[in-house]
């Protein structure tokens, strides 16, 4: 990002470059995480700067216990009102459930990633007896 350029400006500029190209965006919540309640306040803002028909997904890929997947659910949906977000399955159903309760919003569960360490755990051979 350039310097002396705030998030939301350097956000917006791409959103207006780039809306009639896109199918949608995927905000990465780790970066704006890092930049406290300012880079906070710029996600909230950005999702709100992109057209109605575009959808936002939450690039979050979170997964935790119930209570806490439920807090997640509902910062994504609720306060960030993001059409969408990613979630990581490996804690079981009930990392994911409080996330698909909100039918109107999508869902995408991470199954099989491409990082590059993906393959220390993803390509594991399973010895069977």
């Amino acid at each position: 990002m350039p310097k002396n350029v705030g998030v939301f400006e350097f956000n917006k500029a791409i959103i207006e470059a780039t809306s009639d190209l896109v199918c949608a965006y995927k905000p990465n919540l780790a970066f704006y995480e890092a930049l406290g309640n300012e880079g906070l306040d710029a996600l909230k803002q950005t999702v709100k700067y992109v057209p109605d028909d575009i959808p936002v997904i939450a690039d979050a890929k979170r997964g935790d216990i119930g209570n806490t997947a439920k807090a997640y659910a509902r910062a994504i949906f609720d306060n960030f009102d993001f059409d969408a977000t990613t979630v990581n399955p490996y804690l079981g159903f009930d990392s994911v459930e409080p996330f698909i309760q909100y039918q109107d919003k999508g869902v995408f569960i991470l199954c099989r990633t491409s990082n590059t360490g993906a393959v220390d755990f993803q390509s594991l051979k399973c010895e069977t007896e």
